[in-house]
């Protein structure tokens, strides 16, 4: 018998990801009451001069006691979307909403549903897609800088970083932050594969390295059907793309993956379209 005396229950929350616009939402619909509760707290930013909201997408600040008044309505806001994540959380236990998964493969894939939300303890990774854009965009970012090894010809650069501005558009969610792919393997098992999308505005810690085990709080978004098939691109935008629009992108794609190899990021045919069984999600929150 070892030393460690485990813990009853995991209490402390170390965030990666919080999409507070869903909880805050979703709670409103629930437990009305329970927001107007946590969204009172709020009223300190007021008494610190500053005109704020929460709702959809972050705060809306008005500055009137300069960086100090930034730092204390950052504060307020971050406290209440956690307050309102643990509340969301609670009522959805209580209430036997919350699934969770003690297997996973291919016939328990097939038992969930469209709308079902659960916790699941996963391996989360930056989906190969995702690599080869963040590469490229650094590549050009970097460009002909003092300080960096990436060097380019004068002539070509205007060309490149008219590309990389088109390439920034393709991977914009709905809320006009970059959409970031991930891949959520339950339970650190490879397949059914669970892909998903997170907005740089709901990153609450560093995605640097962002690779690693979470919790998981996820909706259910779409469990592909046998022959159905959904282009990567699409998993990152909202928008509707023309199939001329599709052909460009994918076009695109296939020449920053072979650009990319030589980095050590490969993409696969599986990579660039998603097909049964994978699951589409929507993540809600990823923490420790």
């Amino acid at each position: 018998m070892g030393g460690y005396k485990k813990p009853k229950r995991q209490l402390h929350r170390d965030f990666l990801y919080l999409d507070d616009s869903a909880v805050v939402n979703a709670l409103s619909a629930m437990e009305a009451g329970k927001v107007d509760e946590i969204i009172e707290q709020s009223k300190v930013v007021k008494e610190a001069g500053l005109d704020a909201s929460l709702g959809y997408g972050p705060a809306k600040l008005a500055a009137k006691k300069g960086k100090t008044a930034d730092v204390t309505a950052n504060l307020v806001r971050t406290r209440t979307a956690f307050s309102a994540f643990d509340a969301w959380y609670q009522y959805l236990r209580a209430e036997d909403g919350l699934g969770e998964l003690t297997a996973w493969d291919e016939e328990t894939r097939n038992e969930l549903e469209v709308g079902d939300t659960l916790e699941v303890k996963a391996r989360v990774e930056f989906a190969p897609v995702h690599k080869v854009f963040a590469i490229f965009f650094a590549y050009v970012d970097n460009a002909n800088k003092p300080d960096s090894f990436v060097t380019v010809q004068t002539s070509q650069l205007a060309g490149i970083k008219k590309v990389a501005s088109q390439a920034r558009g393709m991977v914009k969610g709905a809320d006009g932050a970059t959409s970031n792919l991930v891949y959520i393997y339950p339970l650190a098992v490879r397949s059914p594969l669970l892909v998903g999308a997170l907005s740089d505005n709901h990153f609450v810690g560093d995605k640097a390295n962002m690779d690693g085990e979470y919790k998981v709080v996820l909706q259910v978004i779409a469990l592909l059907d046998r022959g159905e098939s959904l282009a990567a691109i699409r998993a990152l935008s909202d928008a509707p793309r023309t199939d001329a629009e599709m052909a460009k992108i994918t076009e695109a794609l296939d020449g920053l993956a072979t650009a990319s190899e030589g980095m050590g990021v490969t993409i696969s045919d599986a990579d660039k379209s998603f097909t049964y069984p994978t699951v589409m999600v929507r993540p809600v929150a990823i923490y420790r």
